[in-house]
């Protein structure tokens, strides 16, 4: 007993806090959320699967309560990573703003579409007509504005608004939430940044607001909040604006083809399995290959579309297959999936010209996405 305790302090140090021991648990908390995603992804693609092959209607609610389950369970495991990560600046791509908001409106990110049914919100958003453009990281800016949104939810009043607004002040570009609900209490306002704090009792991981913060201070943006009991609570992410196009979006009559033909490369063979099977259900031919090797040979007997790629894999990389599809079939679409979180942002100068990165688990929707029809603009 006497070795067990003395194990136990040289791994967790016992003069140290729960913050200072998070940098030392990082590797841990990475590898092991990687692998949390890769069982999340099977279970919630079978899942999915399953629920469209199933004609009777009353195991629609219990497939609801599955998917809820699992993205809950998938967001409070990418709250993790972002926490965890040892990153210092996230990578930034040029991004259109009014497209992100209202892609993080509809996204799955979280549960808190649900809560909004069932109080009656309404949800509104007021877009600007011209196009503003930031240098950042689609997903992290995704990620922020849905915790936002759901914290918004979660504490207006039933039948009530939540507003989604997106201006221009200054340089900076600015979204803004903001509910009608009673305010956050004197109490609580310096610690809604702390890290495992919650007002939530039971419920809530006490990160969603620090990892907002996170990515709003990682892409050189900020966040701040005012709030009283008369107008509710408004959180305000800004950051430096790139730049201003004020055409208008035109409607155009023509269309990118549609993909028909796909390579779908994972290591895990649950995951090709899945991955095939939501393509199937489009008609799209598929191919899957468990190592980056068998891919290579694979495309040198026939012509793909689109590769849809596993990151980490052994022997050769996500991120090497790209390359060598990049330099030896530069008209195939190349889409990664992965389930490492921010960690990709060590390798993203090596991920140029990439279709999507999409993180795991993934939907159905973000993976047949990746072969529709895409207007041109």
């Amino acid at each position: 007993m006497e070795n067990a305790n003395l194990k136990s302090e040289s791994l967790m140090p016992a003069d140290k806090s729960p913050r200072e021991l998070l940098p030392l648990l990082a590797d841990t908390i990475i590898g092991v959320s990687h692998e949390l995603n890769n069982c999340i992804g099977i279970v919630l693609g079978n899942v999915q699967l399953l629920r469209l092959k199933d004609d009777h209607t009353e195991s629609e609610e219990n497939y609801n309560r599955i998917e809820k389950s699992l993205y809950h369970g998938a967001s409070l495991i990418r709250q993790v990573q972002k926490f965890a990560e040892k990153t210092g600046r996230a990578s930034a791509t040029s991004i259109e703003m009014s497209k992100l908001v209202s892609k993080a409106v509809e996204t799955d990110e979280s549960d808190w579409k649900t809560l909004a049914s069932e109080k009656n919100l309404t949800l509104l958003t007021d877009l600007p007509e011209c196009k503003l453009f930031v240098q950042a990281d689609e997903r992290d800016l995704i990620t922020a504005i849905s915790q936002l949104i759901k914290n918004a939810v979660e504490y207006a009043p039933a039948d009530s608004e939540v507003s989604i607004i997106l201006r221009i002040e200054d340089t900076r570009c600015k979204v803004i939430v903001a509910d009608s609900g009673q305010g956050i209490p004197a109490a609580f306002r310096h610690k809604i940044y702390e890290p495992f704090f919650s007002s939530k009792q039971e419920a809530g991981a006490g990160l969603g607001l620090t990892v907002v913060q996170s990515i709003a201070l990682r892409h050189g943006g900020r966040v701040n909040f005012s709030s009283n009991k008369e107008n509710g609570t408004k959180f305000t992410l800004s950051f430096p604006l790139e730049r201003i196009d004020d055409e208008r979006i035109q409607t155009a009559d023509s269309y990118k083809s549609r993909i028909s033909n796909v390579l779908v490369v994972d290591d895990d063979m649950e995951i090709c399995r899945v991955l095939c099977e939501i393509l199937q259900l489009e008609n799209i031919e598929t191919t899957a290959c468990h190592t980056a090797y068998e891919a290579l040979e694979a495309m040198q007997k026939e012509t793909y579309q689109l590769v849809i790629t596993d990151w980490a894999m052994p022997g050769m990389s996500g991120c090497e297959l790209i390359a060598e599809i990049q330099g030896n079939y530069p008209d195939v679409q190349v889409a990664l999936i992965t389930g490492w979180g921010n960690e990709l942002v060590e390798k993203q100068n090596q991920l140029s010209g990439l279709k999507a990165v999409i993180p795991k688990p993934f939907g159905l929707r973000d993976i047949l996405s990746l072969v529709e029809a895409e207007q041109d603009e």
